[in-house]
């Protein structure tokens, strides 16, 4: 069973998701997004991805940067955004999807899922191989 840690400023909306999550065949949890918090419950729950729950400010995008660089784990970052400002700053900051708050479990389970199916090699390098040949 993957392990999904949600990370969000509002514990009861984390809390939900991680519920759903859940309900969905993930083993979730989830933690503040203060930063010493987040830290030691990527290190205790030890989570296969990330589920970053962005709220407006310097501050979200500060801890997301942290759990990044520290964790070395896939985040999944979910916002208000609709213009697309914010979804590409995530992602260039290293996040590997950007979803709405008000996603579908179908398509968030689906986009775990996706990622879930790169192996660690994959995900941790970016290189591809299959016998060989390596991309």
């Amino acid at each position: 069973m993957h392990r999904i840690l949600v990370v969000g400023e509002r514990p009861e909306d984390a809390q939900a998701l991680g519920s759903r999550l859940s309900s969905l065949g993930y083993e979730g949890a989830a933690s503040s997004s203060e930063v010493t918090l987040a830290l030691r419950a990527v290190i205790a729950f030890k989570p296969d991805v990330i589920i970053f729950s962005a709220e407006p400010g310097d501050g979200s995008k500060e801890t997301f940067r942290l759990l990044e660089r520290v964790s070395q784990l896939p985040i999944i970052v979910q916002g208000e955004d609709t213009t697309g400002d914010e979804m590409v700053a995530y992602l260039d900051e290293g996040a590997v999807g950007y979803l709405p708050k008000t996603v579908t479990p179908t398509l968030l389970s689906a986009r775990i899922a996706s990622i879930m199916r790169r192996s660690p090699q994959q995900l941790e390098t970016g290189v591809i191989k299959a016998g060989d040949v390596a991309i």
